[in-house]
């Protein structure tokens, strides 16, 4: 139907019409007219569009000389790929791309070095006299890459950091001493540092290259490690460790990463004090460290900055053995921020409750290496080398076993290409695997049901015992409030919540409670009270605190206050200065059903003020941080809930409280620096008739720093035309305004009250547009309440309102669980 066609025969024996000719693709008439389904293939070659001439062109002369500075290719070996670039490139010109993609087939290329071919960086695979062939992590001060030299061809580990001038000759003899040390520490267990250079903006120290399997990468794969492996891997790390402490040198940088696997059960430490010269100054406000990196950082490190030494290296050994045992990071967070602060005041449980079949000699050695307090570890390695025992040749055989998949809890689903032929053939095949997916679920099923026992049956009977006493959580935060006999308040609450006792186990102390009498109100001396206590009355009882004119000052770490009744009641000479009932000056405390009123109807306090650091130069040294958590409470005739006197990144919890003081819920006495972020969680909060929710002192010298408001389920509704945010400045504080980040569900806002107001130093009000500010889940709406405000909490049920919510739940604050009024 097309008409006659004459026809050629062209080599190879294939028939193509006149004029038509493979070599130069040039067609005698147009494609489309001749084969119709060239035409939507090839729709570009006709006589009037040729193929260019590019399409027979070698590769370019950088990409030749490229690979051949790099010893990745010669010329004759590029050129080789000739036919595999045809066939990739089709009819496409044969760009520079395809060449790259040819030998990245053939295995010349690796595709970390195809892609930043591609990408244009091909000279930075340069690095000293190696060439990288893949990424292998990176630190957050450094990249790590397996690499090989260029003229030996002998694969290395390279380590990669950014230069700075300034520190150049710093790093460099760091780095110097540290290869000096290495050479005397030559063991198989250390990946020591042999080589180092300097390029422009960068630094590189090399060590040999340690064929196997990170601890990191094992995990990914296999989840958490065999109790008994972990034992031997704990055993042979200690042994590596006390060679480097031989010579007066540490690691520094014990993770999951750094510890590599053999094939043969050995474990190899990688390049042990890099960190240390590479990064030095373990300041928390560096925000370029990932958040892992405080994983297995001692506290005190964090706290100061301070070099590591073996203290701090048995802390990082415990938090790795812990994570290597449960699986799962030992300190909880999501950012650098919540790791800092979680490292600082956290408590990382006993490692028998998330994992009870754990050796005794290996929990007595985790838990001792993970106190906070470096004075109650270990204090040298070889005495946590004494509770672990020596290494074994059976222990060796059992790391060497499970590393291999035999018997590792780890069902072997993979079998050869052949095998998996014959038996998707097979009738009888399609019949065992049905058995197996059956089998499959019932074991999945066994094993949901037994993860719902409680954590009474899966711990050791002395565990359970202490748990029972009175279980803490590693951060005063709301959700882990406890009630006051140590159980869990809510029966809901997660099994695996990282929860610890408040005593060692076998120690034989009593729950750490401080009871107060409820017969009569009473006068707390703080000096009495330690670190880690909770505070309450008898059960089903609320003790009456009075505070006296010089406050209350807690200087104790983590203090709970549950269920009391606090009451400013000061003499007329106390009346002339600002009163303050609380005076916090530790990072960490917490109220749980707590009330807080003045006695005087002719002068206010404030209910809780936070001084931290008390040291002005612990926020110039490192970046300290805080929290607070305020639950169930409500405050009646005070000047402020909380005031904060803090140069610190905070994180401050309300949840289901009832303000109605007359000033700022929270009160920050100065605007937050750009390197001291604030995160404000607000659940179940109500204001009414009161203040403000929050009052910022901004110094118009200074950078703002960022501040976070989740807020969900909360009614404000301040007094008159009180603006929910105010700022104090000399000057309008409009670059403060695009720092807020305000967020959540469900909350709504008085349509009188403005969102933000300024005050000058007059006192003067102005309102500010908003619109720099980043608002979500905040509507404005009428807000009805249950009756007029008064001493009964139930009169600030929110009863009514006039937008529609996502939860039919009322918003603000829950009156059956505040704290009840007294006469």
């Amino acid at each position: 139907m097309w008409g006659p066609v004459n026809a050629r025969l062209a080599p190879r024996g294939r028939i193509l019409p006149n004029g038509v000719s493979l070599a130069g693709i040039e067609l005698a008439r147009p494609a489309h007219i001749c084969y119709p389904w060239l035409a939507s293939r090839h729709n570009r070659l006709t006589v009037e569009n040729p193929a260019p001439a590019i399409m027979h062109a070698d590769p370019s002369p950088e990409l030749i000389a490229l690979l051949a500075r790099l010893r990745l290719a010669r010329p004759d070996e590029v050129r080789r790929v000739r036919g595999r670039v045809v066939r990739l490139a089709h009819d496409l010109p044969r760009f520079e791309s395809v060449w790259v993609d040819a030998l990245l087939q053939r295995r010349i290329l690796t595709p970390y070095q195809a892609a930043e071919i591609n990408g244009g960086r091909g000279e930075a695979l340069a690095v000293g006299p190696y060439v990288l062939c893949r990424h292998a992590g990176s630190s957050g001060y450094a990249e790590r890459f397996l690499a090989r030299h260029r003229e030996s061809r002998v694969p290395v580990c390279l380590t990669v950091a950014p230069l700075l001038e300034k520190r150049s000759s710093e790093l460099l003899g760091g780095l110097d001493a540290l290869v000096q040390k290495g050479r005397a520490v030559d063991v198989p267990s250390l990946a020591v540092v042999n080589d180092i250079g300097e390029e422009p903006r960068r630094v590189w120290a090399a060590s040999r290259d340690v064929p196997g399997m990170t601890v990191a990468e094992w995990m990914v794969r296999n989840g958490r490690f065999p109790p008994e492996a972990v034992l031997e891997i704990a055993r042979q790390m200690l042994e590596a460790l006390a060679v480097l402490d031989s010579v007066g040198l540490v690691h520094g940088d014990l993770r999951p990463a750094d510890i590599v696997l053999s094939g043969s059960g050995k474990v190899i430490l990688l390049q042990p004090g890099v960190r240390q010269v590479l990064h030095p100054d373990e300041m928390p406000s560096d925000a370029k460290l990932m958040p892992e990196a405080y994983d297995y950082l001692a506290p005190e490190r964090i706290a100061c900055g301070s070099p590591p030494n073996p203290r701090s290296e048995i802390y990082a050994c415990g938090c790795l053995w812990w994570h290597m045992l449960t699986g799962r990071a030992p300190l909880r967070g999501g950012n650098s921020l919540v790791k800092i602060q979680a490292a600082q005041i956290g408590r990382i449980p006993d490692v028998r409750l998330l994992a009870p079949e754990t050796p005794a000699p290996l929990a007595e050695a985790v838990t001792a290496a993970v106190q906070r307090d470096p004075r109650s570890r270990p204090q040298t390695i070889s005495k946590m080398a004494t509770i672990l025992g020596p290494t074994t040749n059976y222990g060796n055989a059992t790391l060497r076993h499970r590393l291999h998949g035999h018997d590792a809890g780890v069902a072997a689903w993979g079998v050869s290409a052949r095998h998996t032929a014959a038996f998707r053939h097979s009738a009888l095949g399609v019949f065992i695997a049905g058995g197996c997916l059956v089998a499959a679920a019932a074991i999945g099923w066994a094993v949901w049901r037994d993860s719902g026992r409680s954590l009474e049956d899966a711990v050791p009977p002395r565990l359970a015992t202490a748990a029972a006493a009175g279980m803490e959580s590693a951060a005063p935060t709301i959700t882990d409030l406890v009630a006051p006999n140590g159980d869990p308040e809510r029966q809901d609450a997660a099994p695996d919540r990282d929860i610890t006792p408040p005593n060692p186990p076998g120690t034989g102390s009593p729950p750490d409670v401080f009871i107060l009498p409820c017969d009569s109100p009473v006068a707390l001396d703080a000096g009495s009270l330690r670190s880690g206590q909770t505070v309450r009355g008898e059960v089903d009882a609320r003790p009456i605190v009075v505070i006296p004119s010089p406050g209350l000052t807690l200087a104790r770490e983590n203090i709970r206050f549950q269920n009391i009744d606090f009451v400013w009641d000061a003499p007329e000479e106390a009346l002339a200065r600002q009163a303050t009932m609380i005076r916090v000056q530790a990072s960490s405390t917490a109220f749980q059903g707590c009330s807080f009123q003045s006695a005087r109807t002719d002068a206010i306090p404030t209910a809780i003020a936070w001084l931290w650091p008390p040291d002005e130069k612990t926020s110039q040294r490192a970046l300290p941080s805080g929290t607070i958590a305020i639950r169930d409470c409500v405050f009646r005739s005070v000047a402020a809930g909380v005031s904060c006197h803090t140069r610190a990144a905070l994180a401050i919890d309300v949840d289901n409280t009832l303000y109605l003081g007359r000033g700022p819920l929270l009160d920050f006495r100065q605007y937050p620096r750009i390197d001291e972020p604030i995160v404000i969680r607000l659940r179940d909060v109500t204001l009414r008739e009161s203040g403000p929710l929050m009052t910022c002192y901004w110094d118009v010298g200074e950078m703002p720093g960022a501040i976070s408001v989740v807020a969900d389920r909360c009614a404000f509704v301040p007094a008159g035309t009180t603006a929910l945010m105010t700022f104090a400045s000399k000057q309008t504080p409009r670059p403060v305004l695009p720092k807020i980040r305000w967020s959540g569900q469900g909350s709504l806002l008085a349509p009188a009250a403005p969102m933000v107001h300024w005050q000058d130093e007059q006192g003067r009000l102005h309102p500010l547009d908003d619109s720099a500010m980043s608002i979500a889940g905040l509507v404005r709406s009428e807000v009805e309440f249950a009756g007029p405000v008064g001493s009964d909490a139930g009169s600030s049920r929110v009863v009514r309102w006039q937008v529609p919510l996502q939860s039919s739940a009322a918003p603000g604050a829950d009156p059956s669980r505040l704290a009840k009024s007294r006469d």
